[in-house]
């Protein structure tokens, strides 16, 4: 998870800086807002590949839920 620096509202093709990594946002990328907001600030999951010339593409930005949920491993005897 990484922290978002800014976000547009509307995404023709744009640069985010997302936890100090640049990633190229385009109309392709999914915005899942889902519970939360993507605001300034927000802790966010990011799925990119690496593109012509080293850029990071988006393909997804998500807000995280680790801040909501705590997952624990089942144990038996």
């Amino acid at each position: 998870t990484v922290q978002i620096a800014a976000a547009g509202v509307a995404v023709d093709e744009e640069l985010w800086r997302i936890g100090g990594v640049e990633y190229q946002v385009t109309a392709a990328t999914l915005l899942a807002a889902g519970e939360a907001e993507l605001t300034p600030g927000a802790t966010v999951a990011v799925n990119s590949y690496t593109g012509p010339g080293g850029i990071q593409i988006a393909t997804s930005i998500r807000p995280s839920a680790a801040n909501r949920y705590l997952y624990l491993p089942a144990v038996g005897r």
